[in-house]
């Protein structure tokens, strides 16, 4: 496996005493969308809040841009530029669409380029821009999930660690996060991208990782995985 801007090495984490993962390894190039595949309840999205600092793993290295983070906080993570966008959104539903934007700009490095975020956030989604003074619980499922992707963005990320950005949503919506993904990756942000659409996730991936109770079972580019029988029938239906 070769060295990434990520890199996780015989991970073994979870919750109490249960582990979800069981010694995963996995890099992540820079400038690469990485694609995480698994059934529920495989250890994607304990993998995510492992490599962002939300769970301390029981065994394992985690580095970043070639140094040690294992032991660092998940607001240090995000101070070097590791930000995960969670499943379910979380945002803050009473907060105005541009507050919950601001909100994503705490780290202070990111503070001194809010109207920077905010002009991206709002070129990426122009309905954003539309309701900016609505409050967020009163948008659409897929507004809320262009809100927590642009406030995660509002963070000044190298990497992005995206865990199912478009369950629930309408297909055309669907569509539209994987073509802003594809965007983001074409400006040089890296990704690691948590998704139940296989099909859609390992047509824009560059390198993909399956997951199987917590165990990494296979690996390759995402054309190989794509063209794979074993995923063609566990994962597409074919």
């Amino acid at each position: 496996m070769s060295q990434g801007l990520l890199q996780l090495t015989d991970i073994v984490a979870g919750y109490g005493d249960v582990m979800a993962l069981h010694g995963v390894s996995l890099a992540v190039r820079d400038g690469s969308v990485t694609a995480l595949l698994g059934s529920n309840g495989a250890g994607k999205s304990t993998l995510l809040k492992t490599a962002a600092g939300i769970l301390t793993p029981r065994r394992g290295e985690i580095a970043f841009d070639g140094a040690a983070i294992a032991g660092k906080r998940a607001s240090e993570r995000v101070e070097r530029g590791i930000v995960l966008i969670p499943e379910g959104r979380l945002i803050f539903p009473e907060m105005s669409v541009e507050e919950n934007l601001r909100v994503g700009a705490f780290a202070p490095h990111a503070r001194p380029h809010v109207a920077r975020g905010l002009e991206r956030a709002y070129a990426l989604f122009p309905r954003l821009a539309e309701r900016r003074r609505q409050s967020g619980g009163t948008l659409s499922g897929g507004e809320q999930q262009m809100l927590a992707l642009g406030r995660g963005l509002m963070a000044e990320p190298r990497l992005l660690l995206l865990d199912e950005p478009t369950l629930g949503l309408a297909p055309l919506i669907a569509q539209s996060i994987f073509t802003v993904i594809e965007r983001l990756r074409a400006d040089g942000l890296t990704i690691l991208l948590a998704e139940q659409d296989a099909r859609r996730t390992l047509a824009i991936a560059d390198y993909g990782y399956v997951l199987e109770s917590g165990t990494g079972v296979m690996e390759g580019s995402g054309a190989e995985l794509l063209a794979d029988p074993k995923i063609n029938s566990a994962y597409l239906g074919l």
